[in-house]
């Protein structure tokens, strides 16, 4: 058993390390446009969540129920 283990070692020696490497290639202008569309639809979804709530408090306290329901499937 002690040989097995001790063979597999040497072999295993042999093999190199290679160092990691961006598999992208430094492509920084795709990563900036993806950055710019993560934070746009970010704050897009903020000004509906916004909008909608305000659609809500405005159907309450105008009593009017279909611009609360407009608020929560925008809100969904």
């Amino acid at each position: 058993m002690s040989l097995l283990v001790h063979s597999f070692t040497v072999l295993a020696d042999a093999v190199n390390n290679p160092a990691p490497v961006d598999p992208t290639g430094g492509s920084k202008g795709v990563d900036l446009l993806l950055s710019y569309t993560k934070w746009g639809v970010l704050i897009a979804c903020a000004v509906v969540a916004l909008a909608s709530g305000g659609f809500m408090a405005i159907g309450a306290l105008s009593h009017r129920p279909d611009n609360v329901d407009k608020g929560k499937r925008a809100l969904i």
